[in-house]
């Protein structure tokens, strides 16, 4: 009886060993790491441990089995995680579509196929307004900067609004000053719209507008 009962502890005791060890274990290593940083402790991991402490059985018990789910809820939870956080790509419109889109809002559009690549470019109208120098230049130091902060938030508002795609000032000091290439369907529209300026309505600048013709959507280099 005695010796069934020092057993008993000494199996205990080994039990105890074991599952402290695993807890340390889980504590200072072997944790898996996500692209966010999260940690947690590796199921293959789990199963070494139970295979060289011999605390087989006791993972089939309830206690272990919980841990053992909350291991797995929590990797889970992890990979949803991540891909929740995955950017949501836009379909690409095709080019009918986006042809159809640009007929109905009335901008001229054609097919331009390159010779030597036999690539087929969607060609637009664009407008471009000249901002040539105005009749009245006479205005102070006070005025002018005035004038020119109102002329830039004009331009920044026409970019945010869709309007403008590219504004600019000339390097040299001509009578023309800059340039600003209006997304627009009409030429009416371009040069109303380049007509809000207040140096414009100042009298500091004037507007030429011209059509252009560039391909859609390709950048400048």
């Amino acid at each position: 009886m005695e010796r069934q009962i020092i057993k008993k502890r000494t199996q205990n005791r080994k039990f105890v060993n074991s599952i402290v060890r695993v807890e340390w274990m889980y504590r200072e290593s072997e944790f898996m790491t996500t692209s966010s940083g999260s940690r947690y402790f590796s199921l293959r991991k789990i199963l070494e441990l139970t295979a060289t402490n011999g605390i087989g059985r006791f993972l089939l018990r309830g206690r272990s089995i919980i841990l053992l789910t909350i291991f797995l809820f929590a990797s889970c939870q992890q990979v949803e995680k991540q891909k929740t956080n995955l950017p949501i790509e836009e379909p690409k419109k095709s080019m009918a579509t986006l042809k159809q889109e640009l007929t109905d809002k009335g901008f001229q559009i054609f097919d331009y196929v390159d010779e030597e690549t036999k690539d087929t470019v969607l060609m637009q109208q664009y407008f471009i307004a000249f901002l040539k120098r105005g009749p009245e230049r006479s205005q102070n130091k006070a005025a002018t900067d005035s004038l020119q902060a109102l002329h830039m938030a004009h331009l920044g508002r026409m970019y945010e609004l869709g309007y403008a795609d590219i504004s600019g000032p000339f390097g040299d000091d001509g009578d023309i000053r800059g340039i600003t290439i209006y997304n627009v369907p009409t030429l009416q529209m371009a040069d109303s719209l380049a007509n809000l300026d207040p140096s414009v309505q100042a009298g500091r600048l004037e507007i030429e507008v011209h059509p252009w013709w560039a391909a859609k959507g390709f950048p400048l280099r």
